[in-house]
């Protein structure tokens, strides 16, 4: 158990980076210059990386070439860091192989952003990873970035997936829109497996972008936490205000 913020006991404060994917000069993955890369972020503290997520540029690579370089991963990290997958594809097929091999290789769960190109609706949004779900062998982490897969996931259909999959462990919401994710909150006391979901990887977990600014959670004091959030309550209320 870290020390520092304790909302719940046995809660662990953690940061985890979705990391860029090296490429040689015929634009495959340079696997000696990826070492490095690993060697940085675990050094430097990171509880967890994102292998193949928005910054890895996983729509570069073949399933083959993603099976690989998830393969190269988990047998260069060989524990130090947990690793999580971004195995979404848009053939549907393609995304249960990767998030079932990817479980075999030990990662903690398989990150699925919903199918590009097709604006889909909430019950088609329901459909897929409720399906998904229900067709892997792991933990699966919802990824919801409506700029670039054209739609948005909302707290009711996120909800129901919730309930209906306890495999469904988390939610990484990129929504430039900062009252998206504050409309999620009210949800947490709602069900036992949501609650999970948001106190577990949104309150106590970060996937942070900005690799080299890694943030001392365990360094920081309750005081300290709870200066913090009555300010940014603040800046959601002036924002809301705004609209």
């Amino acid at each position: 158990m870290s020390k520092g913020i304790t909302l719940e006991a046995g809660d662990i404060i953690a940061t985890g980076t979705p990391v860029v994917t090296v490429f040689d000069e015929k634009e495959k993955p340079d696997y000696e210059g990826n070492k490095k890369v690993i060697d940085f972020l675990i050094e430097g503290g990171v509880d967890g990386i994102l292998v193949l997520g928005s910054s890895g540029e996983f729509t570069g690579l073949t399933k083959q070439e993603k099976h690989d370089f998830f393969k190269f991963y988990a047998d260069y990290t060989a524990g130090r860091t947990k690793l999580y997958a971004g195995t979404g594809s848009l053939n549907f097929e393609d995304t249960v192989a990767l998030s079932n091999e990817v479980n075999e290789m030990g990662y903690e769960g398989a990150m699925v952003i919903g199918p590009c190109y097709y604006a889909l609706d909430q019950e088609k949004i329901f459909v897929y990873y409720d399906t998904l779900a229900k067709s892997i062998k792991g933990n699966l982490y919802i990824y919801n970035f409506p700029a670039r897969s054209g739609h948005s996931i909302a707290p009711e259909t996120l909800k129901k997936l919730v309930e209906n999959n306890t495999n469904i462990k988390g939610l990484k919401d990129s929504v430039s829109e900062p009252n998206h994710t504050n409309e999620l909150m009210p949800l947490y006391d709602m069900d036992s497996n949501f609650s999970l979901l948001f106190k577990k990887l949104m309150q106590h977990r970060g996937v942070e972008v900005l690799d080299r600014a890694i943030f001392p959670y365990n360094q920081m004091d309750e005081e300290v936490y709870k200066k913090a959030e009555s300010l940014m309550d603040k800046v959601i209320e002036e924002y809301q205000n705004l609209k």
